[in-house]
């Protein structure tokens, strides 16, 4: 029977972060962590946040809780590099380990559709 651990530690935990980069070497997973840390993504996202604030001072706090920024960058940057649409983009970070670490999401985040994305 297979199971979702290596070395007694399940895949799908912000613990097995760091097993898991040990473990899979591939060129798209490690193009992501360059990306991750080459970028300053605080200078990034700041003039993007200081845009949102200013358009959303009238807006209704009802609707759906929204995505965390930074998440929804990345999300772009991954379209961009895999060129991918909006529904195969959710598919692929429900289904690839190395977007939802790219992305900052564990196991019990929840993930952004497409209509978010």
């Amino acid at each position: 029977m297979r199971s979702n651990k290596i070395n007694n530690v399940d895949l799908f935990t912000s613990s097995a972060n760091e097993k898991f980069s040990k473990h899979i070497k591939t060129q798209s997973k490690q193009a992501l962590e360059i990306i991750n840390n080459k970028i300053n993504w605080t200078k990034l996202l700041k003039p993007l946040e200081e845009t949102i604030t200013k358009t959303k001072q009238n807006n209704s706090p009802a609707g759906r809780r929204t995505f965390d920024l930074l998440v929804i960058v990345k999300c772009f940057i991954l379209q961009s590099i895999y060129n991918l649409s909006d529904p195969r983009l959710a598919e692929e970070i429900a289904d690839r380990r190395s977007f939802q670490i790219f992305l900052g999401l564990n196991s019990s985040d929840s993930i952004p559709d497409e209509t978010t994305i």
